[in-house]
């Protein structure tokens, strides 16, 4: 009966030189918001991992959400910066 390792499918980093005799330097991805795959169990010290992953989709949401706010300001901006641009040239024209 063969058995799989409970990492098969886990994402390392390694050292670049590791295959040129380099050294043997290697560390566990852990990336934000880790799901485990392949059928392994949660593993402890992911959970945090995954609730910071939830914690900052929701702020990247918020600041999309105000970037779109200042972007629609900026376009109002520039459409009175041109009414007005546009007004004193008349103005000016009439004299």
């Amino acid at each position: 009966m063969k058995s799989e390792k409970s990492s098969k499918g886990r994402l390392y980093y390694v050292c670049e030189n590791a295959g040129l005799g380099g050294c043997d330097l290697w560390a566990w991805c852990n990336p934000v918001g880790y799901a485990p795959i392949y059928g392994r169990g949660e593993i402890d010290d992911e959970k945090p991992r995954v609730e910071e992953g939830v914690q900052f989709n929701g702020r990247l949401m918020q600041l999309e959400m105000k970037m779109e706010t200042l972007n629609m300001m900026m376009k109002t901006c520039v459409v009175v910066l041109l009414v007005c641009f546009i007004s004193a040239m008349l103005m000016f024209s009439m004299k």
